[in-house]
């Protein structure tokens, strides 16, 4: 485990902080991590426990200091994530400074795709199954999407994929595609998940269960909107779970 989250800390520093030094605080954690036992790992003070089994990593990056690399335990194995706390449809532009938030949060999110594209392998499967279960996953962030399609593929159900939760409504009421179950992240630009469920029920179209993806913290969460959650990152196991759960396999 040690040594996971080790070589996970690596990538993100080598991308965070390319040409820069890192934090002096960051390099006595990695010190500490090196000289504790695995069953001790998540007892050191730098953790912060966001959920059960779920631990973040306040690294930072040259521009802001809080954003966070995400440790997810599944079973034996871990997952990760990259917490970058903001979007810009939560900052009015009215916001004094709006326009250095906006680089910043701009920049966050360069450095997420990059470190993620690095700890996961982007791979393009064509995850096309022959049954009718049929996943919808929307999601703003590429190697998301890319994490879900590997796993339905696993499964073998039909994943289907969208950026855009526009996109996803129109096909939808224009009966283009008949979802069995909708995983959708709830930061998106244009309409959140938030939107896009409220706009289903609106236009008569829920006839499926929702599932959140989030990295929100789950206390903060409108559980009112959806039928289930999980918290980023995903893994295949609790995907199975809620497929099971909604008698999808």
């Amino acid at each position: 485990m040690k040594e996971k989250i080790l070589e996970a800390v690596r990538v993100y520093l080598d991308i965070a902080y390319k040409d820069r030094d890192i934090p002096k605080k960051v390099v006595t954690w990695i010190n500490q991590i090196e000289n504790t036992e695995d069953d001790d790992l998540f007892n050191l003070a730098f953790f912060e426990s966001i959920d059960t089994g779920v631990y973040g990593l306040r690294l930072g990056n040259p521009l802001y200091p809080h954003m966070k690399l995400i440790i997810k335990i599944d079973g034996k194995d871990l997952l990760f994530d990259v917490d970058t706390h903001d979007s810009m449809e939560r900052i009015p532009p009215s916001l004094p400074g709006y326009d250095r938030f906006k680089r910043v949060i701009e920049f966050n999110m360069r450095l997420k795709e990059d470190i993620m594209s690095s700890l996961y392998e982007k791979k393009n499967a064509n995850t096309f199954a022959d049954n009718r279960v049929t996943v919808v996953f929307l999601d703003d962030e590429d190697y998301i999407l890319n994490i879900f399609k590997d796993l339905s593929l696993c499964l073998g159900v039909n994943a289907l994929v969208f950026k855009s939760g526009k996109e996803l409504l129109n096909k939808i009421e224009h009966s283009e595609i008949s979802p069995s179950i909708c995983f959708a992240d709830v930061m998106m630009p244009e309409i959140s998940g938030y939107d896009f469920v409220e706009r289903l029920i609106k236009k008569g179209l829920k006839t499926f269960p929702v599932v959140f993806t989030t990295g929100v913290n789950p206390a903060r969460l409108n559980k009112n909107l959806c039928d289930d959650y999980l918290l980023k990152p995903v893994s295949l196991k609790e995907l199975e779970e809620k497929l099971k759960k909604f008698n999808l396999l």
